[in-house]
């Protein structure tokens, strides 16, 4: 993807205010969650009271101090000086943290920072070689706004050329895909409050089936004015009835079509609901 290609670019130039923002977008435009291996890298630079300090990250990396350890994976990670103490560090995406031994016992200061950015040989100079910083070479390309960056279309003029994903869900049977939704966003917003367990759960589900913004739209508007004009119920959403609740709906003809069995599968996965649920729920219906 062009973004995340160019968040790395930007990351590798160790210019982390805009490779954060390019991978923003490319979440943005990405359908369903990114995998960890597109995450952004971390870096972690180790320093102590004294140069040439023997240290190990996750006993794998070594290294002398001062030192720095990039396209580390993100989470927890173990800085140990030899003959001195041992750090743990949480590393989010695309930070960079420093952290020092600061000459007592166990004193260990950690800090975030932005790295100096590289220097790149661009060519030579009466056989010396001419370097210009990454963030002069890529001046044009840092901007205030992602979308000012110089292309020569906008990001809404490329994105019309590119087609839509379609939804692999039939819109033949009792349960479709704008049933579900309906159906799913009436549960939410019966009791008028959208809590971010909820938001989460009509975020995974309309990745999954490719819900559109103006179907998307429209469904809720219709949901919100069914919950005004009925008392809000006050319940939380229970996934595993709403779950019941869409298999009765597909079964009311009599019949689970493939393109059913597939949808509600789907939406069993979203609800975050194991296979054990899923049996009970059938087998009451059966």
């Amino acid at each position: 993807d062009f973004w995340h290609n160019l968040a790395m670019v930007f990351w590798t130039s160790r210019i982390p205010e805009m490779a954060m923002a390019c991978q923003e977008q490319f979440r943005r435009l990405f359908h369903g969650e990114v995998p960890m291996e597109l995450w952004l890298p971390g870096r972690i630079a180790v320093s102590s009271f004294q140069k040439g300090q023997s240290v190990l990250v996750d006993d794998t990396l070594k290294g002398e101090t001062p030192v720095e350890f990039s396209d580390l994976c993100l989470g927890q990670h173990r800085v140990n000086w030899v003959g001195g103490p041992m750090k743990k560090v949480i590393l989010d995406e695309g930070e960079s943290i420093r952290v020092t031994w600061k000459g007592a016992a166990e004193e260990v200061e950690i800090e975030g920072f932005i790295p100096e950015p590289n220097w790149w040989c661009i060519g030579f100079h009466e056989d010396e070689p001419v370097s210009v910083s990454s963030r002069e070479l890529l001046g044009p390309y840092i901007v205030p706004q992602i979308h000012d960056l110089p292309v020569e279309s906008s990001l809404e003029a490329i994105l019309k050329g590119v087609r839509k994903p379609v939804s692999p869900f039939s819109n033949e049977g009792r349960l479709t895909v704008d049933v579900v939704f309906k159906i799913l966003l009436e549960e939410i917003v019966a009791d008028g409050v959208l809590d971010e367990a909820e938001k989460e759960v009509l975020r995974a589900i309309r990745e999954r089936l490719l819900i559109p913004d103006e179907t998307y739209d429209s469904l809720y508007q219709e949901a919100l004015e069914k919950a005004r004009l009925t008392r809000p119920s006050g319940r939380p959403l229970n996934a595993r009835m709403l779950y019941i609740q869409l298999y009765e709906r597909a079964l009311e003809d009599g019949v689970l079509e493939l393109s059913e069995k597939e949808l509600l599968s789907s939406v069993a996965e979203a609800l975050l609901l194991d296979p054990d649920d899923i049996k009970k729920a059938i087998e009451k219906n059966n």
